[in-house]
């Protein structure tokens, strides 16, 4: 089951984490941001497997397209093709705007497509849409794109 306070960050470049993560502060994201640098350490996270064991499932998954090895693409597949992992949230987040990609993704079950970078009022908006309540901070201040 996963948890709701958490999000799962996969993206191999730390500037766009960093970025991630400064969108989820200003945002007033509540939830716990997890990351990953890989497809395959977020499919470990996912599935529990090795030093991830312990972990929470994350409610929400910020997935980037390129990635090393195990691409974002790939990764949304085996999320939706998973029954345990299948009701999960992804949202692609990546640099490719590529009508093509996006259509692939959304047809494969990802909620969103969003080009980097991300607003802090976009995220807080997939955050009440795709999150329980309580994942956002009451009172938190929200500019629009």
């Amino acid at each position: 089951m996963p948890n709701p306070n958490t999000i799962l960050l996969v993206d191999d470049d730390p500037d766009c984490r960093s970025l991630v993560r400064d969108a989820a502060a200003e945002a007033g994201v509540a939830a716990v941001l997890r990351e990953a640098t890989s497809g395959t350490e977020a499919m470990e996270i996912l599935r529990r497997r090795g030093r991830h064991a312990g972990a929470p499932r994350p409610a929400l998954v910020l997935l980037d397209v390129e990635l090393p090895g195990m691409g974002g693409q790939e990764v949304l597949r085996r999320i939706k093709a998973d029954p345990v992992l299948r009701r999960m949230s992804v949202v692609m987040l990546t640099s490719l705007d590529d009508d093509r990609q996006r259509q692939r993704a959304l047809h494969a079950g990802a909620a969103e497509y969003i080009v980097k970078p991300i607003a802090p009022s976009t995220l807080a908006r997939l955050v009440n849409q795709l999150m329980p309540p309580g994942s956002l901070r009451p009172h938190a201040v929200h500019t629009t794109d």
